[in-house]
């Protein structure tokens, strides 16, 4: 199972359904993993949202991009 932190308080993320994925600043640094809970709203974690599978602008390994 993943656990997802929030890049705002190093919150454990409960409510995955009001995440906000975002790509990281250059230079940002996420907080410090914690154990307790995050209360942000709403949580922000950096990278893609779950399903996401690579960016129009990267090739697919193993695909023709004919």
């Amino acid at each position: 199972m993943i656990e997802l932190h929030c890049a705002e308080c190093g919150g454990f993320v409960t409510e995955l359904r009001y995440v906000s994925y975002r790509p990281a600043p250059n230079g940002t640094v996420a907080a410090p993993l914690t154990r307790g809970l995050c209360a942000c709203v709403p949580p922000i974690v950096f990278g893609p949202p779950p399903g996401y599978m690579s960016s129009p602008g990267f090739p697919i390994p193993g695909r023709s991009s004919v």
